[in-house]
């Protein structure tokens, strides 16, 4: 059984205007598609940060040598842009006027 979070935008008057589902747990598309996700979902900023550390670690692998360490310095930032997508989905939504 999935669990989501249901965000609605109402009009002025009242009425629903549009209706989000978002799904409880661990984003594999976030941790498969990294920052290009992020910007899909127009998460720019969240998106730059993802970028950003993957284009740190890929240049601490050039100038350290180490294979390893800049491999697991992009799948970490991966893997954290996995377990925080719902959150930082949430976050912009609220923004835009949905209610939770």
């Amino acid at each position: 059984m999935k669990i989501y979070r249901i965000f609605l935008k109402k009009a002025d008057s009242g009425k629903i205007q549009d209706l989000e589902l978002i799904a409880e747990g661990y984003s594999y598309l976030s941790l498969f598609f990294g920052f290009f996700y992020l910007f899909y979902k127009k998460l720019w900023l969240q998106g730059l940060l993802v970028f950003l550390l993957c284009l740190l670690s890929m240049t601490a692998q050039y100038i350290l040598s180490g294979f390893y360490i800049g491999v697991i310095a992009v799948l970490g930032s991966l893997v954290f842009s996995g377990f925080e997508y719902i959150d930082w989905r949430s976050q912009a939504m609220s923004k835009d006027g949905y209610q939770y």
